[in-house]
């Protein structure tokens, strides 16, 4: 046949950033013969180890019959090339094909690792470079409140208006003789004031802690009895509302007063000079201290010199920070406790001004108000803080 075959490869495009190869081949025969199209679009992605493959042949209806063979096409996932090997016949009368005019890189083939899935030149995947995975939302944390209460303080409102939380209210004040308490826990003595039932709880539930415990007085609100809830009329509820409880998940414990006094930035001095005989917290501190963390008195002294925190023992801590410490040590503090010869209100303030250090804070730990305002609570821009928080 004297028709004349002209091949034109008109792209060949190489991406190393995306590992991707685009060929394509168009076969057209001169405008004296009956019109011929023959394209092979070959695309390889060695990215997402698919190959896409497409044949698309038009012809006249008294055009020569042509039969296009592909035997095989070769893509490596390793070394992101390209092997194509044609093989064109006739049906009727041999083409010969001229030499292309523009000269074509040659392709060694490579060694194949396993031949292309049945899949992946169905089914190409569609994933690219440019896919950025989006984190999932943080997870629910589980949440307690723990309270100590005497018989005569009213705790309904944790039920009434903190629904979503677990909560463990312990009765502190009954007596030995198998009074039952109305939540049905209770502590068998009540001394050391919320230190008995705090160490209770983290006793109790040491294996199956909430991600966050909460630890709180048993009046909600109202001045002077809940003086020392940093909210909007000194409400607990509002307070809680309010708790930044993957903050607390993050760094493990949160005091839950911000204002600086009392308790910031010096409250305990156990070498004050001149001496107080009036602040016997100080003078027993270093004491408890040394049974607590098993240190000398010349050790406390070389370590701790003085010691500071915003007042009043209600706090937050994580179940992982809770567990820094084994279960055997709030034993040995609960017996201790009991034990002591100390009054109840002098052990318990010693403890109010401990809690901090046994769940891993500095001796020092005064954030400033409005840091702690944001952090803690979220009220970056509370009118309070604005104001200095004081």
């Amino acid at each position: 046949m004297s028709d004349d075959l002209a091949v034109q490869t008109t792209s060949i495009v190489s991406s190393s950033a995306s590992s991707t190869v685009w060929y394509e081949i168009e076969e057209t025969t001169p405008s004296t013969t009956e019109d011929l199209a023959v394209q092979v679009t070959t695309i390889v992605s060695t990215t997402s180890s698919s190959l896409w493959y497409d044949v698309e042949e038009t012809s006249s209806a008294t055009s020569d019959d042509m039969a296009v063979q592909t035997p095989s096409i070769a893509s490596s996932y390793t070394s992101s090339s390209l092997s194509y090997d044609a093989e064109e016949t006739t049906t009727t009368a041999s083409v010969e094909s001229e030499q292309p005019t523009t000269s074509i890189p040659e392709y060694q083939p490579p060694q194949l690792d396993r031949p292309p899935k049945l899949e992946d030149l169905l089914y190409p995947s569609t994933t690219t470079a440019e896919t950025v995975p989006t984190n999932p939302p943080p997870s629910p944390l589980s949440k307690a409140i723990v309270i100590g209460r005497l018989s005569s303080e009213d705790v309904d409102w944790v039920a009434q208006d903190l629904p979503d939380w677990q909560h463990y209210i312990y009765t502190v004040d009954l007596s030995a003789n198998g009074s039952i308490s109305p939540t049905g826990l209770r502590t068998h003595i009540n001394k050391g004031r919320e230190s008995m039932p705090y160490l209770t709880y983290i006793i109790d539930h040491y294996d199956n802690l909430p991600d966050i415990s909460v630890f709180l007085h048993a009046h909600r609100n109202g001045y002077p009895a809940a003086w020392h809830n940093d909210a909007k009329d000194y409400d607990a509820v509002n307070m809680l509302h309010d708790l930044q409880l993957h903050f607390v998940q993050q760094e493990g414990y949160a005091n839950l007063r911000c204002r600086a006094d009392p308790g910031c930035p010096a409250e305990v001095q156990p070498w004050r000079e001149p001496f107080d005989a009036e602040r016997d917290t100080e003078h027993i501190y270093p004491f408890v201290y040394g049974t607590f963390f098993n240190k000398t008195f010349d050790q406390y002294r070389s370590e701790i010199g003085i010691v500071a925190t915003q007042c009043c023992a209600q706090f937050a801590v994580s179940r992982d920070q809770i567990r820094v410490r084994p279960k055997a040590e709030y034993l040995r503090w609960r017996q201790f406790v009991i034990e002591t010869e100390f009054s109840d209100a002098l052990i318990g303030r010693v403890l109010e001004y401990m809690w901090h250090i046994i769940f891993g804070r500095q001796a020092v730990q005064c954030t400033e108000v409005r840091k702690c305002w944001c952090e803690v609570f979220g009220r970056c821009d509370d009118w309070a803080v604005k104001a200095g928080g004081g």
